[in-house]
């Protein structure tokens, strides 16, 4: 039996009719499912956001990297409109070098991930005022991701665990 679903919300719909979805424009990449491109930049630059969530190929002490340039500069530009940034990444994604820099470490203002990372990566973190937050312990239970069919967490930055 199918749960009743909000007078407002479209038959079917997983969003609350409260929600409003917003899609960039730009060259789809398949792959990525993502959007890139001149009108994607554009496109975000006509936007304020309170937080930005992003992740990252890889994070080092040069900064936040990806392996995809047009990924950066969309990742650039997301961040240059926002007044709060969390880069969302796990222990692979430490001390991984790639093609791009997105941005410094600096810009971050709080970095959740699985575990802390160490050594000179944590120093230079620390050094940037980044807050970390321990991922693996914040948010709501896991949920089933019926998409992709695994479990998720939902994080929520101001109620999240630091790390000790």
């Amino acid at each position: 039996m199918r749960a009743p679903q909000p007078a407002s919300s479209p038959a079917g719909s997983r969003w609350p009719a409260a929600i409003t979805v917003i899609l960039c424009p730009g060259a789809y990449s398949p792959s990525e499912a993502a959007v890139y491109g001149d009108e994607t930049i554009s496109f975000i630059q006509r936007f304020r956001a309170n937080r930005a969530f992003i992740g990252a190929s890889g994070v080092a002490v040069e900064g936040i990297m990806d392996a995809n340039r047009a990924a950066s500069a969309v990742k650039r530009a997301m961040l240059g409109q926002c007044d709060e940034r969390c880069l969302l990444v796990d222990q692979t994604k430490f001390n991984q070098r790639m093609l791009s820099i997105v941005e410094p470490l600096s810009i971050i203002d709080a970095l959740i991930s699985d575990v802390a990372p160490q050594g000179p990566l944590l120093e230079a973190l620390t050094n940037a005022g980044v807050h970390l937050i321990n991922g693996s312990e914040a948010g709501t239970p896991p949920e089933e991701d019926a998409m992709a069919g695994r479990a998720t967490t939902v994080v929520r930055p101001r109620d999240a665990m630091p790390f000790d």
